[in-house]
């Protein structure tokens, strides 16, 4: 019996005029979603702590915050000041370059894509991601996330590029995205081992090899003085404590699959990502058909890699190279095969570098943050997989150029339900009616103690009112190193907590000398490690005959006040009556 004819690019294909109104199509439905209701939530911590430094790059304050340490991720905030001189310094000014950064992503990758397997392959790989939710998310934050993930694309397309032609000058081109890429993110660092994997899209393995050793000798070389002076100083420092606690019950081998899983379409994501997190549980609210189609994403993602691989491993496997490219008639399986392995294996071992580092080194959460890096591989691979479908029916020539249309529209719309139902309900502006309320109280020439981070929640908005009160943070070191706070560690060191104690006293002492009023700041309940220490600044407080007044219980504002009258008692926790 004759066997069937595999399908191949010439029934397969995208024609030339298609590829480009569909991605013209997919970019716009991209951009709506991201640029949509860029200011409704409020700009939370780690945003407002990119607002100072976008706002204070070229004019660093002398007593600020390590500015080393701060912009690391040079190029980030260089295009976001640049941007921002344009868009403004709202929330939406300063999440709408994520935006369209992310939208930028949506054709870089279907250029992957089509390198990779063809126009199809790059029309389904646009398409995932136009919609993804991760991606999407990080697009409307005033972060470095998405930039990272576009440089991530174009240095992957580099890459394949230089492997497939074994050019000197795409192995330069390379090297540039890679430098990009690291000033983007240190994280980077853990990624290039991984572009070994590229080797198995090329024939001359050797020769291929051999040049990408020479190339990444080189990069490390040009590395050291941005390692020893930029990516090592700020390695050492940040908490430790809590990242290990938020990843204790996933060790290296099950973190792998979890992180895989989160940058799938309508994957499963971490806590800290709030209404993306709890999307299963918003749409449960809403209806159980659509709760239904998140639950059942597993199941179909599951077939399409099963039925995919088992495609794959009958296959014959065919290298791509320079002088085969993607034009050319051969099997859409066979094609494929080299491409899943490189994509899959540059992934996979990317998570096994990062988990490594995490675990010998120092905790990290790859999971659904630094791993988006590996964005646009996860993307491809299964991009790929999916276009291998029509294989698995060629003995169904009706439905097979059906089965990749069918299975992509089938994730985009578990990706739109979860996108939906992460922006569903009402969204309250904590931070501005906290900014305004403390304005009412507080005048500008007066002392702000502000209890651990709080200012920093609170830098943006003062700004937009225009209210620029002055600030000392208890502990100092936060006015160094903007969102972080490890209070474990600062409990391991008394005498520096002493120290911290002196020097906030010594201003507020100052401002009473000088009749001018004396604000305290804080939010959260006593308990824990944060409030042992806060626990030993009121403690000196009462002993020097400094009593603190609440005012305001819905932001924590109270006013210190010099009084002769020493109860004994403890000064109020934050946020609670006194």
């Amino acid at each position: 019996m004759q066997q069937s004819k595999q399908p191949d690019d010439a029934t397969t294909e995208v024609g030339r005029t298609k590829m480009i109104v569909s991605l013209a199509v997919l970019i716009g439905v991209g951009a709506f979603i991201r640029f949509d209701s860029l200011s409704v939530r409020d700009i939370w911590l780690d945003e407002s702590c990119t607002f100072y430094a976008t706002h204070n790059l070229l004019d660093w304050p002398e007593a600020g915050p390590d500015r080393v340490r701060e912009v690391a991720h040079g190029p980030y905030f260089l295009l976001l000041r640049a941007w921002t001189s344009v868009a403004g310094e709202t929330a939406a000014g300063l999440r709408s370059f994520s935006a369209f950064v992310g939208c930028l992503t949506i054709p870089v990758i279907a250029m992957v894509g089509v390198r990779l397997g063809g126009r199809r392959a790059g029309l389904i790989a646009a398409a995932l991601v136009a919609v993804h939710p991760l991606h999407i998310y990080y697009s409307q934050e005033a972060r470095v996330y998405t930039l990272w993930a576009l440089v991530a694309a174009v240095t992957l397309y580099a890459l394949v590029r230089a492997a497939q032609s074994a050019s000197a000058r795409w192995w330069v081109t390379y090297g540039a995205t890679v430098w990009c890429l690291v000033l983007t993110h240190y994280y980077s660092l853990l990624w290039l081992p991984a572009t070994i994997a590229v080797l198995f899209v090329v024939k001359d393995r050797r020769r291929v090899f051999r040049q990408w050793l020479i190339t990444h000798v080189l990069l490390a070389v040009s590395l050291v003085p941005l390692i020893l002076f930029v990516v090592l100083p700020n390695a050492a420092t940040g908490p430790k404590v809590w990242l290990s606690e938020t990843w204790s019950a996933y060790p290296p081998i099950l973190a792998l699959p979890r992180s895989i899983w989160a940058l799938l379409p309508s994957g499963s994501y971490p806590s800290y990502l709030g209404r993306l997190h709890a999307a299963p549980e918003l749409l449960a609210e809403h209806g159980s058909a659509a709760a239904a189609m998140i639950v059942w994403a597993p199941a179909l993602l599951g077939a399409v890699l099963v039925l995919a691989g088992g495609v794959l491993y009958r296959a014959p496997v065919e290298l791509v190279s320079e002088d085969s490219p993607a034009g050319l008639a051969r099997t859409a399986t066979t094609r494929h095969v080299p491409a899943v392995r490189f994509l899959l294996g540059s992934t996979a071992l990317f998570m096994v570098v990062a988990w490594a580092y995490s675990f010998f080194v120092r905790p990290a959460y790859v999971v659904g943050r630094y791993d988006v890096i590996a964005l646009p591989a996860v993307i491809l691979a299964l991009t790929l997989l999916i276009n291998a479908m029509p294989t698995a029916w060629q003995h169904y020539s009706s439905v097979r150029s059906f089965v990749p249309l069918a299975i992509t529209a089938a994730l985009c719309g578990c990706s739109l339900l979860t996108v939906a139902a992460s922006r569903a309900g009402p969204v309250r502006h904590i931070q501005q009616d906290r900014a305004r309320r403390i304005a009412t109280h507080v005048s500008e020439d007066d002392l702000v103690v502000s209890m651990n981070l709080y200012r920093w929640f609170m830098a943006h908005e003062w700004h937009q009112q225009g209210f620029a009160p002055r600030v000392v943070s208890f502990p100092p070191a936060h006015d160094r190193q903007l969102c972080w706070d490890d209070a474990p560690a600062e409990l391991t060191a008394p005498a520096t907590i002493e120290a911290d104690i002196d020097a906030v006293v010594s201003r507020i002492s100052a401002a009473f000398a000088t009749g001018d009023r004396v604000w305290l700041l804080a939010h959260g309940e006593p308990a824990g490690p944060r409030w042992e220490v806060d626990r030993r600044f009121f403690a000196r407080l009462r002993s020097l005959g400094i009593d603190v007044q609440l005012v305001d219980d819905t932001v924590g504002l109270a006013r210190l006040m010099p009084t002769s009258d020493d109860q004994g008692h403890d000064a109020p926790a934050p946020g609670s009556a006194p």
